[in-house]
């Protein structure tokens, strides 16, 4: 892994890393646009072409104006979207960014705002809550590359860019992909910046058949790893189909090291079924008798032909990879840079067939729908899809063009959505009846479908017939428990909601299964999740108290099955047999760990991301709650909430990638330099970090 600046935090004797790797933590998105919907009354109305819907903008005395530019010309860039977002405060601010220049004048003006958007919010101010309401602007950049945002509020705010062929930034980006500044506008401040954009990475090169000819549409992706909340999965980037000489062009790439797959067109698969069908006929050409015929009239022969069945397609091709690798792990990476075009990318396709996996399944419910998704057992797999279909009413089943590999195929029951739509709160059908009671109710639930499950497992080489399968469907097993309370005043439960849910950890192959198990808790405390699939779980629950006096929130403290606790360290439910004695506990008793991180200089900064990470790595989980990370805002307070009691490692790191914090390589490295907190249930503790550079 590269390694980049290192710097440190310290407070007396304390030293802290403050960056050990190039990592990514990107801008948090702009809060989404809320419509007003329509009216019970307009149910099945035309839409009126007057009808308007109306957006809060807060208004102020700033603005913020610049331009936008190509990183390698300078050349201005019209028709660049600009977009404002962020929190404007009811107080003024207390003056730019460090990283903002102050510049008199607006520069150009830049066309066409088109959104706006509001709602209520929470800021820090030197250290203390500003209540605010959020604000998204956007604006199209001009002839000249320039735009303004006037009459800005004061607040803190992030400036995002995008534009066809360019890498999408944010202001103050140092690598692509990496956080932003934060600007901290004040009451009438005017803030003139510079956004300069790189042009994407291009891959472009030739793909050729085994005889050496070019090959015609053939498709071709760019596939790199990411890392997702702790696992690199392979993901598509970039696609391209191939001309009339075999060239394709892949462009608008982010930096980075990719593979390359070329799958060739279905054309070559016809033309195997046509050879079949061509074949047969000569053959019994060559064997037909010619002797006895009637003058001027030929003999004639009946040849029988085997028409394919409806949606009876045979299985394509499976990729072919850089250079000529019929595996992901064969292949080679193709590094590409911003702005570069990397020729000579040429692959010569190997003619592998996919297969079709076809089977049945037992036990079909009488209502409902049964999905069938497959599961790879090579991770590497995963980026070319998991197939997954629908189980006809014969019980039969399709899953077409898997490369060769083993998968697990899980069979599982949905049930059919009603169609409704909610108005103000009440469901409504589509010939306008109620079909909720009052504001606030919920949607009518879905059917009862049983929730049956099946799985099995199976190879697929791409060069023989797929056998068919047999699925199995039967109930899953349940999981039982009672809540327990460790708050200052005890909910009533006859008057308060308790929602148990299942939530699928997180894995390298993450698998949709539907809506999971849940239950509601009664009013003795217990609890029971029925039709519980086997799987790796993690054992969650909420509350809400309509008017409820208690004003201190009540979080899930503990989910404790057989001695261990599911929100640290997943449960493996084999599904074998019913499990009791699960224990839920809330707590009123919250943690927090805040502060101000300054640099070396005595002022605030927020150029870091700050890691609160488990000094304990049997918490080292991917997703693990016990791993957050945090920026600190314009002015350089950061703030941990509900971080579970234990003893923690602070660090600060800059051009961090995110999803990286649950690495335990990087986790090893940053426990060897790091500052060392303990949280205790209730504990609010302030820790301000100073950053210098070593």
């Amino acid at each position: 892994m590269p390694r980049t600046l290192v710097v440190a935090l310290a407070l007396g004797s304390l030293v802290l890393p403050a960056a050990l790797a190039a990592r990514q933590v990107p801008p948090p998105p702009p809060p989404p646009v809320a419509p007003v919907g329509p009216t019970q009354s307009q149910i099945g109305a035309p839409r009126d072409p007057n009808q308007q819907r109306t957006r809060t903008v807060p208004v102020g005395n700033g603005a913020i104006t610049g331009a936008v530019m190509a990183a390698d010309t300078g050349r201005p860039l019209a028709r660049a979207r600009v977009n404002l977002g962020g929190v404007a405060t009811s107080t003024a601010g207390q003056g730019a960014s460090a990283n903002a220049a102050a510049a008199p004048g607006r520069g150009g003006r830049g066309a066409g705002a088109s959104s706006a958007s509001t709602g209520p919010n929470v800021m820090m101010v030197n250290g203390a809550q500003v209540s605010g309401m959020s604000l998204q602007r956007t604006i199209i950049t001009d002839a000249q590359g320039q735009f303004s945002f006037d009459k800005v509020p004061a607040g803190e705010y992030t400036v995002s860019v995008t534009r066809d062929q360019y890498l999408s930034t944010s202001y103050g980006q140092k690598k692509y992909n990496r956080p932003g500044s934060t600007i901290v506008l004040g009451d009438g401040q005017k803030l003139s910046i510079k956004v300069p954009m790189q042009r994407g990475g291009v891959i472009t090169g030739m793909i050729t058949g085994e005889d050496g000819e070019p090959l015609i549409n053939a498709q071709v992706r760019a596939m790199r790893y990411d890392m997702s909340s702790g696992f690199k999965r392979l993901q598509a980037n970039g696609y391209a189909n191939t001309d009339d000489r075999g060239v394709y062009r892949m462009f608008g790439l982010q930096p980075g090291d990719y593979i390359v797959a070329a799958t060739q067109n279905q054309s070559d698969i016809t033309i195997e079924r046509m050879m079949g069908d061509i074949q047969a006929v000569e053959a019994a050409v060559a064997a037909a008798n010619t002797q006895g015929t009637t003058a001027g009239q030929p003999v004639t022969i009946s040849i029988p032909i085997n028409q394919p069945m409806p949606g009876d397609a045979p299985a394509g091709y499976a990729p072919t990879y850089y250079p000529g690798a019929t595996s992901v792990a064969a292949a080679i990476n193709v590094s590409v840079n911003a702005g570069e075009e990397k020729g000579g990318v040429d692959i010569s396709v190997q003619y592998v067939r996919a297969g079709n996996i076809v089977g049945s399944v037992a036990g079909m419910p009488q209502t409902g729908v049964v999905q069938i998704t497959s599961v790879a057992s090579d991770p590497a797999l995963a980026g070319n899809g998991s197939p997954s279909t629908r189980v006809n009413q014969n019980g039969q089943f399709t899953l077409r063009n898997l490369a060769p590999g083993q998968y697990t195929l899980y069979a599982y029951t949905m049930p059919q959505a009603q169609n409704f739509a909610v108005i103000n709160g009440v469901a409504v059908s589509p010939d306008g009846a109620v079909m909720g009671l009052g504001r606030g109710a919920q949607p009518p639930s879905q059917n009862d479908t049983p929730r049956l499950w099946g799985h099995a497992v199976v190879t697929v080489d791409g060069q023989s017939e797929q056998t068919p399968i047999v699925i199995s469907l039967a109930p899953g097993k349940s999981i039982s428990g009672h809540v327990l309370f460790d708050t200052q005043i005890v909910p009533d439960l006859s008057r308060s909601r308790v929602m148990v849910t299942l939530q699928q950890a997180p894995s390298a192959q993450q698998m949709s299964i539907g809506p999971a198990p849940s239950a509601v808790v009664g009013t003795d405390g217990h609890f029971s999740l029925d039709s519980v699939p086997p799987g790796r779980w993690i054992l969650r629950a909420s509350i809400s108290q309509p008017g409820a006096q208690n004003t201190n929130p009540i979080v899930l403290k503990s989910s404790i099955v057989n001695g261990q606790d599911t929100l640290d360290l997943p449960l493996e439910f084999t599904g074998d047999q019913d499990l009791a004695g699960a224990t839920l506990t809330f707590t009123d008793r919250l943690t927090e760990l805040s502060g101000t991180l300054i640099d070396g200089s005595g002022r605030s900064t927020s150029e870091y991301t700050i890691l609160a990470v488990s000094a304990d790595d049997r918490y080292w989980q991917p997703g693990s709650r016990r791993i957050q990370t945090t920026r600190a805002s314009g002015d350089g307070h950061y703030a941990f909430r509900n971080l579970p009691a234990g003893d923690y490692m602070i660090a600060a790191v800059t051009d961090f990638e995110s999803g990286t914090q649950f690495d335990p390589e990087f986790l090893k490295e940053l426990s060897s330099a790091s500052m060392r907190v303990t949280l205790t249930d209730g504990t609010k503790k302030t820790q301000d970090l100073r950053v210098a550079v070593r």
